[in-house]
């Protein structure tokens, strides 16, 4: 670490040995600079001196405390030039780090997260690197008898198929992308541990994405049986931050060759990155959801052309964008499929209870329908595993007064709270507000306070009152709050402890349970009835993934679907497993609106605590763009779904266009000219919920 005022003296030291004309000589004559940026909203580069003696250090990528305003704040070299007659210029204060942290392709990559996501490079770099991290390169390479490929399955006849391609691909070096489509237990796993190996073979690393922080127990424990446990590791939200910082070093220094991780991980500073496979590419847990909001998908994509890489993305439900780029021939998309289950096991039957005729003929009002409770006391005979799906948390998901017909609503945003029985309160879950829950109704005082909807704890509670000696386990964002839970939720499942699981979309999202032979998807409408152009891709997508969980081990499975809407083409076609003709009739409807992935979306929100300010705001931003951007459809301002959520009033404009160039110009030339106080704007390119 270097002090920079020491520096100071050191240049003054050294210029008072020469005569008065050579000093002002000496001062005009070359000097170094570098340029810095902070992770901060605007998007301005500044310039600071250096100390003499650190002229000849590399220095780009490496993190400085320089002063800004009043304040010394953490910044980051991304220049370093030299120029004649600077004056004026402030001295760096501090050198944090020892030699670059961001290479040379991270740092270009952060360029292009700062345009195409519109933030400022400072906030970009803050993604790519935290910024309380202090990490120091070991020096030496790495000897190669470090590195052990443990023996691998040998894969069936399609995996060899699609392998070929992949490994090819690895081999050469060259940038690539690989989308498998493969059915739920198709064995694409396989494919990606053969990769894994082709990569280590080749002496380049490989960053492995899983949608959920859930899922990593189980690829973890796949992964140290195939490559060891000293090659492999470990990325995600709940690392403590010694563990985050250990796990940052050894990718950095190359002690590590695998990174499994959830989004983030597509950072992984690895020195020598020559494969990234995202799993469950469909997943929309990929889009960040703070600034810069960027996809995983479209980062990796990226990144795999910098580092001329391979990329692999693999999904039994292709999101449409990916799915379209392979077949309209988008170079460098390769579409792979693997159509049959590995083991020549069949799919899971599906049967479809329509819960209207339900309610009709058998007076049926409960949460299990007659030939899912059937099913359900079958299997726990047998001694067999089931899985119930429900994409809804909570016991009741709205609270009505059946007197005045009152709704208790979150004081903070225009939308219903929730109840929640294992706390006996009321949350809001999208400020996260709570309160008791009502005796009273709080508007005319009558005792006709009645709860109504079902979520994932009613479902649990129904469950164990109606199979007493079942053993229930729920899986929601309710019971993952603890590090370790969803450790504790698959070791429990895997042995056996555990007869009946109860859970939200995280039991769709790659779970193999061979024991599992039935699954209950509670309700298939719940993604159906949202505002959201891909609400019938959403419901298609998670039918497929749950029913996918059943039947993985050699005594098959059932799925039992209940709706209100069997003839909905996103439900008919997940009963067939046909993704194909899903994708052919969703694709007309996108041509048809201009929807993506025919069309890039952009929506900008506005958001602030008085809604005149907000409204004002949006208007001048429409009328910018309506003035300046001609290849577009422009829709507002108009308020957004959700028009109020934690106290602030929401309005938005959506901007449909084939020019991303044109649109990343306009932010770059006016979206410093957005900000205004108590107003917030927030631009979400590629968006993945409208509301």
């Amino acid at each position: 670490m270097y002090r920079g005022r020491v520096g100071a003296t050191l240049v003054v030291a050294r210029l008072a040995k020469f005569p008065l004309k050579q000093k002002d000589e000496l001062s005009m004559a070359m000097q170094r600079c570098v340029s810095v940026v902070f992770p901060m909203p605007f998007n301005r580069i500044f310039h600071y001196s250096l100390p003499l003696e650190l002229e000849s250090e590399r220095l780009v990528g490496r993190r400085v405390m320089a002063p800004l305003g009043a304040k010394e704040r953490i910044g980051y070299i991304v220049d370093s030039i030299t120029k004649s007659g600077l004056k004026g210029l402030k001295i760096i204060e501090e050198i944090i780090d020892k030699e670059p942290l961001i290479s040379e392709n991270l740092l270009e990559l952060a360029r292009w997260i700062s345009k195409y996501y519109v933030c400022s490079l400072g906030q970009a770099l803050d993604t790519i690197l935290p910024h309380n991290f202090r990490p120091v390169r070991a020096r030496g390479k790495i000897k190669e008898q470090e590195v052990k490929i443990f023996s691998a399955f040998i894969p069936s006849p399609q995996q060899k198929r699609i392998l070929k391609p992949i490994q090819g691909n690895i081999k050469n070096q060259t940038f690539g992308i690989f989308l498998i489509h493969g059915v739920t237990d198709s064995g694409k796993t396989e494919v990606y541990l053969q990769a894994i190996a082709q990569a280590q073979e080749v002496g380049r690393q490989s960053v492995f994405l899983v949608p959920e922080i859930s899922l990593t127990p189980q690829f973890l424990s796949i992964f140290e049986e195939r490559f060891g446990s000293t090659r492999i590791g470990l990325w995600h939200s709940r690392l403590s931050q010694g563990e985050r910082y250990t796990t940052w070093q050894s990718a950095f220094q190359g002690k590590i060759d695998i990174m499994i991780g959830a989004r983030s991980a597509i950072f992984a500073p690895f020195p020598n990155l020559g494969l990234i496979i995202i799993d469950e590419e469909h997943d929309t847990s990929y889009k960040q959801e703070k600034r810069p909001l960027y996809h995983t998908r479209e980062l990796a994509q990226k990144r795999a052309e910098l580092e001329r890489a391979t990329l692999v993305l693999g999904s039994a439900t292709p999101s449409l964008e990916a799915f379209y780029r392979s077949l309209t021939g988008v170079k460098p998309y390769r579409l792979l499929t693997l159509p049959e289950r590995i083991y020549k096991r069949s799919l899971p039957s599906v049967d479809v209870v329509d819960m209207r005729e339900e309610l009709e003929k058998s007076k049926n009002r409960g949460i299990l329908s007659g030939k899912l409770f059937e099913a359900i006391a079958d299997r726990l005979k047998k001694g067999e595993q089931i899985i119930l799906f429900l994409n809804r948390r909570g016991y009741s998901t709205f609270i009505l007064c059946r007197e005045c017909g009152f709704v208790l609503k979150c004081p903070n945003c225009n939308v219903s709270m929730v109840y929640h029985f294992d706390e006996k309160r009321v949350k809001c879950h999208y400020c996260n507000h709570h309160d008791e829950a009502p005796r009273f109704c709080p508007r005319c005082g009558s005792r006709k306070i009645r709860y109504f909807g079902t979520g994932t704890e009613k479902v649990e509670q129904v469950v164990k009152k109606m199979f007493p000696g079942a053993k229930v386990m729920r899986m929601d964002i309710d019971t993952m709050r603890y590090k370790y839970a969803a450790e504790k939720i698959f070791n429990a499942f895997r042995q056996r402890k555990v007869d009946i699981l109860v859970g939200t979309q995280l039991v769709a999202k790659g779970w193999d349970f061979p024991d599992v032979t039935l699954v209950g998807i509670i309700s298939a409408d719940t993604a159906l009835n949202l505002p959201d152009f891909r609400s019938a891709e959403r419901t298609f997508s998670l039918i497929t993934q749950v029913a996918g969980r059943s039947g993985r081990g050699p005594k098959g499975g059932e799925v039992i679907v209940q709706t209100y809407n069997p003839d909905h083409y996103s439900i008919k076609m997940a009963l067939k497993h046909d993704y194909c003709s899903f994708y052919d009739k969703e694709i007309e409807f996108r041509k048809e609106l201009s929807y993506p992935p025919i069309t890039n979306l952009v929506v900008i929100m506005v958001k602030g605590k008085d809604e005149e300010k907000v409204i004002k705001a949006c208007e001048k931003i429409s009328s910018l763009l309506k003035r300046e951007i001609i290849p577009a459809t422009i829709l507002g301002p108009s308020p957004a779904v959700l028009n109020k959520i934690a106290g602030k009033y929401r309005w938005q404009i959506i901007i449909k266009t084939a020019d991303m160039k044109c649109i990343s110009e306009f932010f770059q030339r006016h979206y410093l000219g957005f900000e205004e106080k108590g107003v917030e704007t927030i631009v979400d390119v590629d968006p993945l919920s409208m509301l």
